[in-house]
């Protein structure tokens, strides 16, 4: 016998204590389970892109960060220019995929200080005194996917070798709701650990295996082989 198990996270134990991304929901009876699946998952995409692994870079040495938040890219660069030289600019071209920042006279920055390289496609390296610096590769301000680890089991492994229960692509901008259907996008089985199962612990991660900081409410629902 299957059971769709809903899951609210607004009821979550510790609601003001806890977050989200990183909360644990009783169940109103008990349930014995030999697998489950995700059925259904929504949340808004209102998480940050931009947090203390990958928001901070030199200029001549000296740390300059950015505030954590959900940026999008036109946002991020208003950001940066806060922290650059008076006169400086920065201009996105979609015809190479490359961002090109320009000074009025010679600086040095250095990528390699955080992940903040990924975000604005350059290298990980010191960039020698100059007015204007090109990335090397597209920025890459998004996020592809969620893993959404639980007490339950796991079933999915990245390349990086993290193990999650289930994950949900990312396909839509900056504050619209994600929302994944195991009948339109895929299916994934985990094996319950315990076979009892009396509450759930939800934990979102980000692509790189951050508990995601930012996120909002969501609702699952979660099939389970009883």
């Amino acid at each position: 016998m299957t059971t769709h198990i809903s899951l609210n996270s607004t009821n979550r134990i510790n609601y003001a204590g806890t977050s989200p991304a990183n909360c644990t929901i009783n169940l109103n009876r008990r349930i014995f389970a030999k697998c489950a699946e995700l059925s259904f998952f929504m949340t808004p995409n209102s998480f940050y892109n931009i947090t203390g692994t990958n928001n901070t870079f030199l200029l001549d040495g000296a740390p300059q960060t950015l505030d954590s938040g959900c940026y999008t890219l036109s946002q991020l660069f208003t950001e940066i220019l806060t922290l650059l030289p008076a006169g400086s600019t920065m201009l996105y071209n979609d015809v190479l995929n490359k961002i090109e920042i320009t000074t009025l006279v010679n600086h040095t920055l250095d990528f390699s200080v955080s992940g903040i390289y990924i975000v604005l496609g350059f290298l990980p390296q010191l960039y020698p005194a100059a007015t204007i610096f090109l990335s090397t590769n597209p920025p890459k301000i998004y996020q592809s996917i969620v893993h959404i680890e639980t007490s339950l089991g796991t079933n999915m492994v990245n390349d990086q070798g993290y193990h999650s229960s289930f994950i949900v692509p990312i396909n839509v901008n900056k504050s619209e709701m994600i929302q994944f259907y195991n009948r339109s996008q895929f299916s994934s089985r985990p094996k319950v650990q315990e076979a009892e199962i009396k509450s759930v612990q939800i934990i979102l991660k980000d692509e790189y295996g951050n508990i995601m900081q930012g996120a909002g409410d969501w609702t699952m629902i979660i099939a389970v082989a009883e």
